[in-house]
């Protein structure tokens, strides 16, 4: 029992993390496309979407539990 809580708890932690994460990535790419960087804002928005991915990933983990 304490195994799944500490697992569940691990799991939450890296979906904050990632979260976190993906909003930072949001905020650059944003102020990268306000400079005309094209490249970079890019660049962000694409590994912002696959923290996202991730962050699903994650919640299908704890939701089939």
């Amino acid at each position: 029992m304490a195994r799944e809580e500490s697992t569940e708890q691990a799991l939450w932690s890296a979906i904050r993390a990632l979260h976190e994460r993906q909003m930072l990535l949001h905020q650059t790419g944003v102020l990268a496309r306000r400079q005309g960087d094209e490249a970079a804002a890019a660049a962000s928005s694409t590994q912002a979407a696959q923290a996202a991915s991730e962050i699903m990933l994650l919640r299908g983990l704890l939701e089939s539990r």
